[in-house]
């Protein structure tokens, strides 16, 4: 468990109880200019990232607390706004761009590759989730793009430069999103909290088609 106070990240401990006290020596400074937003982090790879569109920050054992040193094609990492992982890639986002950032397969370093959903969603992107399609985490899982206008493109394959290998299924119409984490995994649902109700996806999508040049497979994938 870890504590954010000022400028220091704090390591609680394993063990968290009624009593439990906060070990000044364990204060890591955080690098660089921490800002005044949240941090949203995925752990990837043995990996914590977390990123707050100003101060992105990399941890593991071997390393610490540190700047994440990884870059963005056509954009700037540390305007990362959102991050998340799907099959062994790390996906970034800003928070008033349609584009979103791809790392290459299992690395949590390099450059990272834009990929611009401008002629798929209307709005900017507001986050990135998963959803399952056989109630766990696996080869077949679809990638969600939630844009703060509520519309959600959903791709399925693993690698967004390859067209053979990346499509899209639909383009749907939900509403729109309270922030980017208001959205959780629970079984085999995606639940997204928006201004007028709780999504339960892909069940909600039903009847919410906007895209008309994507393959049908709805009824598919119910099957």
């Amino acid at each position: 468990m870890w504590l954010f106070a000022g400028t220091n990240i704090y390591n609680v401990g394993d063990v968290v109880d009624a009593g439990a006290t906060i070990n000044s020596a364990s204060a890591q400074s955080i690098p660089g200019s921490p800002g005044s937003l949240p941090f949203m982090w995925t752990e990837f790879n043995k990996t914590i990232i977390m990123v707050n569109g100003s101060a992105p920050l990399k941890w593991n054992r071997a390393s610490a607390w540190e700047v994440w040193s990884a870059t963005a094609s056509a954009g700037n990492i540390n305007h990362f706004w959102g991050i998340n992982k799907f099959k062994n890639r790390l996906i970034g986002w800003e928070q008033q761009d349609s584009k979103f950032w791809y790392g290459s397969t299992d690395q949590v370093l390099g450059t990272f590759n834009s990929f611009d959903l401008s002629g798929i969603i209307r709005g900017n992107l507001k986050f990135h989730a998963n959803m399952t399609r056989d109630g766990g985490a696996g080869p077949d899982d679809y990638a969600v793009f939630v844009s703060d206008q509520g519309d959600a493109a959903v791709y399925a394959g693993t690698d967004p430069a390859d067209a053979n290998a990346w499509s899209l299924v639909g383009v749907y119409q939900i509403g729109r999103p309270l922030s980017r984490s208001s959205f959780t995994n629970h079984g085999s649902q995606l639940v997204v909290l928006c201004e007028d109700d709780f999504y339960f996806l892909p069940q909600d999508f039903a009847g919410k088609r906007q895209s008309t040049h994507a393959a049908d497979k709805r009824k598919v994938d119910r099957e």
